[in-house]
């Protein structure tokens, strides 16, 4: 028994000098452990650079000392990553840290060594992130602080951040462990074998579409008293081509010149030139108009009136034209043929052929 109480006794006495040693030497207590820790990348195949935010949320505040983010143990490279490419976001609200930062949010100052004005320091070396509190001015990280870190081109804070971290060149799982005075933790990412990214390809086939209302026209029998009118024409149009499309027009005319052509003896032909019409003075030509859609019709077949006609040539000349394909709606643009004659033209059949190209600028 006696034996027993002498026992206890060196049992109780040891546990009042550990307790004691903790009451008095709190530091010896081990650190906390950082929760709802992330590290969301804008890439994950091996040796590729990639932008991080890292987020977590401390279990006790920060006020001094440091915080160290440590890529080095997980096999990433720094490069030239400094201070300008980095944004450190801390509050209690944790919307905001990771978003506007306008309320319940501070944004740490960045530069090479710590200062004044809330002023961090944020440097690398051997591939470890340490932020120094500042000197003086600083806004203290409190406990259950949420903590927001960017390293790369998502950085904004400083200006925009120009360069990343690369990624390690060994695929599987890297672990980046952080540490402040008071807490520690450590977040996992995957490096994978180029696997983060899809290809997607596809095409879209060619469409075009052009049609004419009618493959005759007919002015009938002329007379000096008036412009003969042929029925109007409709040309519809439509194409997915990235450059759009522009219809032309070459005529016949006698073989050599443009016009409204009589062949028999004794020959005869009436010029075709951009002209307001009238009877009893030779002209032959065309007017167009846009119907439907934003199409451009070419200047010499817009001559105004409603006998104002474009001439014709024996070579193409654009007649109407648009720079964009033309979505799922047809275009419509109307050609009106017409020719007028003088007391002296010679009496007899005339005939002219204008050909129509549409060519899609794919």
């Amino acid at each position: 028994m006696k034996m027993r109480g002498i026992a206890f006794q060196k049992l109780f006495a040891l546990t009042l000098v550990i307790v004691t040693l903790f009451s008095i030497y709190p530091g010896y207590v081990h650190a906390a452990s950082l929760s709802t820790l992330s590290d969301t990348m804008t890439r994950q195949a091996a040796s590729t650079a990639s932008n991080h935010e890292i987020d977590f949320e401390l279990t006790n505040g920060v006020s001094s000392g440091s915080i160290t983010v440590n890529f080095s143990t997980a096999g990433f490279t720094s490069g030239s990553v400094a201070y300008g490419d980095i944004d450190l976001r801390y509050g209690s609200s944790q919307a905001q840290v990771e978003g506007a930062c306008t309320a319940s949010c501070t944004k740490g100052t960045l530069g090479a060594v710590a200062g004044t004005s809330n002023t961090w320091g944020a440097s690398f070396s051997s591939n470890i992130l340490t932020f120094t509190y500042p000197t003086g001015g600083a806004v203290a990280m409190v406990a259950a602080d949420w903590v927001d870190i960017k390293i790369g081109t998502n950085a904004v804070d400083g200006g925009t951040g120009v360069n990343q971290i690369t990624n390690p060149s060994s695929v599987g799982t890297a672990v980046i462990a952080i540490t402040t005075p008071s807490d520690t933790g450590s977040v996992a990412v995957s490096i994978d074998t180029g696997g983060d990214q899809v290809t997607v390809s596809a095409s879209v086939a060619p469409t075009i579409t052009f049609g004419m209302s009618a493959s005759t026209a007919a002015l009938g029998t002329m007379t000096t008293g008036a412009v003969a009118v042929a029925p109007t024409i409709t040309l519809t149009i439509a194409t997915n081509a990235a450059g759009g499309y522009n219809v032309t027009m070459a005529d016949v005319g006698n073989g050599t010149t443009a016009g409204l052509y009589k062949a028999s003896a004794p020959t005869h032909n009436i010029v075709s030139g951009t002209a307001t019409l009238t009877g009893g003075t030779e002209g032959y030509g065309v007017k167009g108009a846009v119907t439907a859609g934003s199409e451009t019709v070419a200047a010499p077949y817009l001559t105004g009136g409603a006998n104002g006609v474009g001439a014709l040539s024996t070579s193409p000349q654009t007649f109407v034209s648009y720079t964009q394909p033309t979505g799922t709606t047809n275009e419509t643009v109307t050609a009106s043929i017409q020719a007028a004659i003088s007391s002296s033209s010679p009496a007899g059949s005339y005939a002219d052929t204008i050909t129509m190209i549409m060519t899609g600028n794919f």
